[in-house]
């Protein structure tokens, strides 16, 4: 829902001709933009996903009665749906965060840059 209008703002001034180039320039900005966010995300949720884990883990360490006879298997198993569940809060809170600032941001970017005058 956001790509038409921003479409409409970063083209709206350019002449026929300058069509083409403006559509590749879009384009490859967007094309990085998906590849770069999708990076970051797939790092972020590597990193908490492995924090978490270790942290379940050295909390299983320290009460070594409550794992009630488990198999290592199960045990493991509900380690990781755990750090998963913790990871998904995580890039939840994240994502929050990141639309808050780009809310707060809204007010500070110039809605209309008009072309510099000609000199006569």
């Amino acid at each position: 829902m956001a790509v038409i209008p921003l479409l409409m703002l970063a083209t709206g001034g350019l002449a026929p001709q300058d069509g083409p180039y403006a559509s590749a320039w879009f384009n490859t900005i967007k094309g990085f933009a998906a590849v770069a966010a999708t990076g970051l995300l797939d790092a972020l949720t590597t990193w908490r996903r492995n924090t978490h884990a270790s942290q379940l883990a050295d909390q299983l360490g320290n009460f070594p009665l409550s794992l009630g006879g488990e198999s290592t298997a199960a045990l493991s198993r509900r380690v990781q749906e755990q750090a998963a569940v913790m990871t998904s809060a995580d890039l939840s809170l994240c994502m929050a965060g990141v639309a808050v600032l780009l809310i707060l941001l809204i007010p500070f970017v110039a809605t209309r840059i008009y072309p510099p005058r000609a000199a006569t």
